[in-house]
């Protein structure tokens, strides 16, 4: 097998580690901050995959080198894509904002999301944009969550739970 071709697989290998260990560091540490988390345990796997690769590789200093270097490149590219899309959960007040008018059944009043994020255009601004894609109606002064936004909800809301996340955003 080349190095290039067993630095990818390592590579696959030790990011479905991280991923693995991130989520089970958060449902089980709760409380634990989950940027520090991820950093932590995307550095030690980096790591562990460099160590492995070179274990597996017999000791020519180019094919070592090669093979590393695929290992950190293909964790560092997988990364790219995961961080994103786990930040989004965890920060996103369009998401959130779908899970109080999930939480809340038939509609939620407008002036509690103005009283739990930034600023009150932040917030007309997002559920404008919410309702324009089908997500919320507009009662009034109230917001409700259509099937579609329900549905959107639930699955952000059981990713939440599985990572310990809870309110935020």
């Amino acid at each position: 097998m080349s190095p290039a071709l067993l630095g990818c697989i390592c590579g696959v290998v030790w990011f479905s580690v991280f991923m693995a260990a991130h989520v089970a560091l958060l449902f089980f540490r709760e409380g634990a901050s989950p940027s520090s988390v991820l950093v932590r345990v995307f550095g030690a796997t980096i790591v562990f995959g460099a160590a492995t690769v070179g274990i597996l590789v017999q000791p020519i200093a180019s094919s070592l080198f090669l093979a590393e270097i695929y290992v950190v490149l293909v964790m560092a590219c997988l990364f790219i894509l995961y961080a994103p899309f786990f930040f989004t959960i965890y920060t996103s007040l369009s998401i959130e904002s779908l899970l109080i008018a999930r939480e809340f059944g038939d509609s939620v009043p407008v002036n509690l999301l103005y009283n739990r994020f930034a600023s009150p255009r932040l917030v007309s601004d997002r559920l404008a944009a919410m309702v324009d894609n089908g997500y919320l109606v507009r009662s009034g002064d109230r917001y409700r969550a259509t099937p579609k936004g329900r549905k959107i909800a639930g699955l952000f809301s059981a990713i939440k739970n599985a990572w310990r996340l809870g309110p935020g955003g």
